[in-house]
């Protein structure tokens, strides 16, 4: 799920909760972790951030 907050005029926070479900193993073994990085660095590269 992504959440894209209006915070203040020209000012955005984007949220990401990444789950994975298995009926045979209840572990995703980080990549949820991964992806979610993933999705930030594709966004620094659209997007100018306030701060690092």
């Amino acid at each position: 799920m992504i959440t894209i907050i209006n915070v203040r005029p020209l000012e955005t926070a984007i949220d990401f909760s990444a789950t994975t479900e298995s009926k045979v193993v209840p572990v995703d073994f980080g990549f949820s972790k991964e992806l979610v990085r993933t999705l930030y660095k594709s966004f620094d590269q659209k997007l100018i951030p306030l701060s690092s």
